[in-house]
């Protein structure tokens, strides 16, 4: 199976291609070619690919018919040839333990772990090995910021098992067709300003600025320090957001507001507390809006 996305990679929307293990008959052939003839995947007998084998696929994965079946071992090896057009950037991997070693790029791929699941992450010359502890069934999938460097390349994995019993299998090939750059953010150059970095709380801070000195100015930390929490600069809240006991699960409303005509500290300062508790982690300015209906 073959799906078709557009995607964003490193800055740079491309069209992605997304091969699954499905995909695969077991032991039929030792290769396989996608539909758009941009990706074939080959296996083999021992490691330097040089005997052919047939390809293995079980459940969500394939791998190598001999060994351990529909997996890679020691003795075996996967090789991936990119069209010149079309480069990884991710794989995912399912009921596998062993060091990884996939070989053949023409720079750093840029690996990336989103859920910090491998160890012993390297790379050079081409070379790049990481340690893929045991899963117990659950797939991870890693990504390649850095596509470009498998674009028309052959790659050949192969892993290292020190055990009884290490093997890895490939259970997806993600690949961009065309336009794989990267993109260089260059952070000294100034696109626009921003005055804050704010939010709004409405009415969810009513009950907060009510509780324990200790803990609504941690949470009020957390909102707007600047080295233990978000650090955010400005805080947007409903002035009529404060609860009037004597009205049942309500508000005090925009009459009563201009009834009042000033501030009721007793009975909305809940929700007043926070934006002024940001005083302490810096200066603050305040300004009074009215919405377009009142």
């Amino acid at each position: 199976m073959i799906l078709s996305a557009v995607i964003f990679v490193c800055g740079t929307t491309v069209r992605g291609e997304t091969f699954l293990a499905t995909s695969i008959t077991d032991n039929v052939a030792p290769t396989f070619s996608t539909t758009n003839g941009m990706l074939t995947i080959s296996s083999f007998a021992n490691s330097n690919a040089t005997v052919t084998a047939n390809l293995g696929q079980s459940g969500n994965w394939f791998g190598v018919v001999n060994g351990n079946p529909s997996a890679i071992d020691g003795a075996e090896s996967i090789t991936l040839r990119f069209a010149t057009n079309a480069a990884l950037f991710r794989i995912g991997h399912i009921w596998t333990r062993a060091r990884i070693i996939i070989s053949g790029f023409a720079s750093d791929p840029g690996f990336s772990d989103p859920g910090g699941y491998v160890s012993g992450v390297t790379y050079t010359n081409g070379t790049l090995s990481y340690f893929h502890p045991w899963d117990g069934g659950v797939e991870h999938a890693f990504n390649f910021r850095r596509p470009e460097a498998s674009a028309g390349r052959t790659l050949r994995m192969n892993v290292y098992d020190t055990a009884s019993g290490w093997q890895a299998t490939i259970t997806r090939i993600d690949y961009s067709v065309d336009n794989m750059t990267t993109a260089v953010a260059d952070l000294g150059a100034s696109r626009q300003t921003i005055d804050n970095f704010a939010a709004s709380g409405a009415w969810s801070m009513q009950n907060v600025g009510l509780w324990s000195d200790s803990n609504r100015t941690a949470v009020a930390d957390l909102l707007f320090n600047t080295n233990n929490g978000i650090g955010l600069s400005a805080w947007r809240f409903n002035l009529t957001a404060g609860f009037d006991p004597t009205v049942q699960a309500g508000t005090l409303g925009d009459t009563t507001f201009r009834k009042l005509r000033v501030y009721d500290g007793g009975r909305k300062y809940g929700s007043a507390w926070v934006p002024i508790r940001n005083r302490a982690n810096g200066p603050t300015a305040f300004r009074l809006k009215k919405r377009k209906n009142e």
